[in-house]
């Protein structure tokens, strides 16, 4: 004798009651409402405020940053000096994830073609990124040595 005691999954505990579990963040990165408003939340003009590549200061000196911003909108994520565009790059984010991550597609450059891994940190008006070299494995953790070889940038928001 068979019988179906089959249950349901458990369901997410939603803590807001106004949250729709549509609205829940999904580990694969499917839900398009989440990563949307996410996207929402990064659109801006960020200021570079700090950055190590492998450990060290950044190629081209630490002042070379003071006049770098970060301008997010939609999926299009271009690094400018001094209002030039120095790099386009398109973004694809999973704020689903524990560290959340954030993909870049190159279009120029060396690299064009190939996409770089990486997580990042959304505070309020601080936002943190920690990328590999591209081809290379997405980082778990922020930080940036020489034997890793991340890249790890801090950015502050620019009021308007």
């Amino acid at each position: 004798a068979c019988s179906r005691q089959e249950k349901d999954p458990p369901k997410a505990v939603i803590e807001n009651p106004q949250a729709q579990e549509k609205d829940l963040p999904k580990p694969d990165g499917s839900n398009e409402g989440v990563i949307k408003k996410e996207l929402g939340n990064l659109e801006g003009t960020w200021q570079y405020e700090t950055m190590r590549v492998g450990g060290g200061p950044p190629f081209g000196g630490i002042k070379e940053i003071a006049n770098m911003t970060l301008a997010i909108k939609g999926e299009i994520y271009n690094i400018k000096s001094q209002e030039k565009v120095l790099r386009s790059l398109v973004l694809k984010i999973d704020p689903g994830k524990s560290p959340k991550t954030i993909d870049f597609a190159v279009f120029d450059g060396p690299n064009k073609s190939k996409t770089v891994l990486g997580i990042y940190h959304l505070e309020e008006d601080s936002l943190k990124i920690c990328s590999s070299n591209t081809g290379n494995k997405r980082p778990t953790e922020f930080s940036s040595n020489s034997v890793n070889g991340h890249t790890l940038i801090t950015f502050k928001r620019v009021k308007s």
